[in-house]
């Protein structure tokens, strides 16, 4: 816990500093590209040391999986944070952003499906139904990490910075001044942290519903199958819808959605035809928020360049990143905390009732709530069609 805390401040220097690194680079391959493919390998490196046990003492492991964890975590950022901020160079078409936006999220759920029956393939042909061990959870991650650093370096090789950052690199000063001077960004941050807080929660606490309230851990599986198959074949459709509501009416539907799954699940009780329901609603409903929220941001930087001056799309993905971060920290505190107070007991053969009907409860509101939140915290924002097109004409 102490190590994800450190990493998570670590977090907050770190990843603006890459920001602003990014947007101050000038190449001849462009401003963020040179990042992907320099920051891809060391990433895959320390990945797969993650899962690497020296043989030492408790200290020197505690000392080398903070450093490998850390060193990971860093890494990670030196290549999605520009990954996500190719967007703004490849093109400046509003539908094209959306496409973008939606393709990103299609790559990242399907890339999950593949990691968790790849990875669970590699662990079962090494351990076959005994005990994983750290040399077969080594091997999963290599041949993961082999295939991020394949995927990664052809796509970036294949994309080009059409709209390249020109004149004179800003300053950090400038960055943050870029950053907090566009409102439009700031509420993006605000949409991602809600609607993080609902997935990296719901996808935690589908245990406990699973186990203890509706008494099958065999259902843990099948619950989150119907959470992110739907979201992988909704999201074909999503850059159409975004077209015909635009940007912000797709994550105000998005969180509607949410709302209506969290009620299915609370009305359901016990019934598992209404739990897979109230799933797949979830799955269709978290289809939406974060595929537009990524086209959303090369918007609010060029509007934001065009009133201020000041370009640093890589300061404004680096602080939206990060609120996705700090929103994944504090699902698992938050689930502890729910735990304690229901009066959870991991090594009980069963839980009170009152603690049941808590995990019960927490699961339906715990998707209900993030999305009326998302709702709230969209409804100010204020771009439009017009408004970028106008912003992007002026640039």
């Amino acid at each position: 816990g102490i190590i994800l805390v450190i990493a998570r401040i670590w977090d907050g220097i770190n990843d603006p500093m890459c920001g602003v690194l990014a947007d101050k680079t000038r190449t001849r391959w462009g401003s963020y590209r040179p990042w992907v493919v320099g920051g891809v390998i060391p990433a895959a490196v320390f990945g797969v040391l993650c899962f690497f046990s020296p043989n030492a003492g408790v200290t020197v492991k505690i000392i080398f999986i903070a450093i490998v964890y850390i060193c990971f975590g860093m890494s990670f950022t030196a290549f999605d944070m520009p990954f996500g901020c190719l967007a703004n160079t490849m093109t400046e078409d509003y539908d094209e952003r959306s496409m973008l936006g939606v393709l990103r999220e299609i790559g990242s759920n399907a890339g999950q499906l593949v990691a968790a029956q790849v990875g669970g393939a590699i662990l079962g042909a090494i351990c076959g139904v005994g005990a994983y061990t750290s040399g077969a959870y080594m091997a999963a991650a290599a041949v993961l990490a082999v295939i991020m650093v394949v995927s990664l370096v052809f796509c970036t090789v294949n994309c080009k910075e059409r709209v390249p950052n020109q004149g004179d690199p800003i300053s950090f000063k400038m960055a943050f001044k870029g950053l907090f001077s566009n409102k439009h960004a700031l509420q993006l941050g605000v949409i991602v942290f809600m609607f993080i807080l609902f997935l990296a929660f719901h996808m935690g606490w589908v245990y406990y519903y699973a186990v203890w309230y509706l008494g099958n851990p065999a259902l843990i599986a099948p619950l989150i199958s119907c959470v992110t198959a739907p979201a992988i074949i909704v999201l074909f459709f999503t850059a159409k819808i975004m077209q015909l509501l635009g940007k912000k009416n797709t994550i105000i539907l998005g969180g509607a959605i949410l709302i209506v799954s969290g009620a299915l699940f609370l009305i359901g009780g016990t019934n598992v035809t209404m739990a897979y329901a109230a799933s797949i609603v979830a799955g269709i409903g978290q289809s939406f928020p974060l595929a537009a929220v990524w086209a959303c941001i090369p918007d609010a930087s060029d509007v934001g360049e065009a009133t201020t001056g000041i370009r640093c799309p890589g300061m404004l993905f680096t602080y939206t990143s990060f609120m996705l971060k700090l929103a994944g920290a504090l699902c698992g505190g938050l689930s502890s905390l729910f735990l304690v107070v229901f009066g959870y007991e991991g090594l009980a053969v069963e839980q009170t009732a009152s603690c049941v009907q808590g995990i019960y409860w927490v699961n339906g509101l715990m998707v209900a709530i993030p999305g009326l939140l998302i709702i709230l915290c969209t409804l100010p924002y204020k771009l439009d069609r017009k408004t970028v097109q106008e912003a992007t004409a002026k640039l």
